[in-house]
């Protein structure tokens, strides 16, 4: 059955698509976490991180400009301020009471166009909220998949999102069907808790392959994406995780993001559909917060794909020679629709029809990626044989 393509506007309005990102303030907090880019219109929010006294103040040099601030230093655990940037430029800002609590937004013009058409398709969001996570990070995560629900023309008929967390157990926090309002999306993902226990990958994929990918849930059949943040390795037997990984890319468009400097970009390379080149990113829980990064998993997953493309010079992804859009990928049969109105021409891309992948056909390949057949765990696996990093 061909896809239903949906027909956006040309250019996505900024003001219709104005993003917020939060900010942990406090003097224990990463201070790479109080540097990101947004675009004009955004909102930035500082939240309070501890019980110090603290403000946010703009200016450069710790020397106030007026732009913005907060007010005398307020001891609140919890307290927030909040600030529109509607002009494109570099703004420094500080906390008064604290030498080493200086950053700076980065205000890019509004973005001319996302995508030309998007098109009808099911989208869940697979998020690590183990303690190897932490909170400060978590939050960031969560603001990611916040910031790309905002792009998207949710409804029944075009696109759908769901969101799963996952530590030792996993949990469906909404389902296909359970909003198409971004506000109260929004609402729910920013506020789903962390969990306790060693990740178990294996128990998320399993739980959407056999549980959330059904009509109960909203899910309608045809075309899927899962987005997977993960920031820890996998520390599971080899067999199970392979068997969900194969279910998933059956069903799914698979695209992975390794958070922070302790995820296996061998594992996560596997699990990614083709062309890795656009399917798996590794990044630092900062390069999350940068726009453009939002903005190409936007256009991996929900895309028409002979669209105009965005290329990232802040994120490490793997490469491939592939011109294909993997497993669970868009069929070769699907139609095409155009914005005339598009500022850039469309690129073209051979897409090549989805292919159902057994667990024995896949043994070659594990070989080649460095996977052990009997643990996929850093601490388990033994020197592979043969190394990926040509991939990389």
């Amino acid at each position: 059955m061909h896809l239903r393509l949906l027909l956006s506007c040309a250019l996505l309005l900024a003001s219709a698509h104005a993003a917020s990102y939060t900010i942990p303030w406090g003097p224990n907090v990463d201070p790479s976490l109080f540097s990101i880019s947004i675009n004009a219109s955004d909102t930035v929010t500082w939240i309070w991180a501890d019980k110090h006294a603290l403000n946010v103040v703009s200016g450069a040099d710790r020397v106030a400009d007026g732009l913005f601030d907060s007010g005398a230093p307020l001891a609140m655990k919890g307290h927030t301020f909040s600030h529109v940037f509607d002009t494109p430029g570099s703004f420094p800002y500080f906390c008064a009471p604290y030498k080493r609590m200086v950053g700076a937004i980065e205000v890019a013009p509004p973005p001319a166009a996302v995508c030309a058409a998007f098109i009808e398709v099911d989208i869940v969001f697979i998020l690590e909220a183990s303690s190897t996570t932490g909170p400060d990070t978590w939050k960031i995560m969560l603001q990611f998949a916040a910031s790309i629900v905002e792009m998207l023309p949710l409804s029944s008929s075009g696109v759908q999102v769901a969101f799963v967390s996952f530590s030792a157990d996993a949990t469906i926090v909404l389902g296909f069907n359970s909003s198409f309002n971004s506000g109260h999306i929004k609402h729910q993902l920013m506020n789903a808790p962390m969990m306790s226990g060693n990740p178990s990958l294996s128990n998320a994929l399993h739980l959407v392959a056999d549980q959330l990918m059904s009509q109960s849930f909203g899910f309608r059949g045809g075309a899927a994406a899962v987005v997977l943040l993960t920031t820890s390795p996998s520390q599971e037997f080899a067999s199970a995780l392979i068997h969900n990984v194969l279910k998933i890319k059956r069903l799914a468009n698979v695209v992975v993001i390794g958070v922070g400097s302790l995820v296996s970009k061998v594992e996560l390379s596997f699990m990614a559909s083709k062309p890795l080149s656009k399917h798996a990113f590794f990044m630092s829980s900062a390069e999350l917060s940068l726009r453009i990064n939002v903005t190409l998993v936007v256009q991996a997953i929900a895309c028409q794909p002979n669209t105009t493309t965005t290329t990232a010079t802040t994120v490490s992804t793997a490469s491939s020679a592939s011109t294909s859009v993997g497993q669970g990928g868009f069929s070769s049969s699907t139609s095409v629709v155009t914005a005339t109105t598009a500022t850039a021409p469309p690129t073209t891309t051979s897409v090549a029809a989805s292919t159902t992948t057994s667990l024995a056909s896949t043994s070659s390949s594990l070989a080649t990626c460095g996977l052990d057949i009997a643990f996929v765990s850093r601490r388990h696996r033994p020197t592979p044989g043969i190394s990926l990093s040509p991939l990389l």
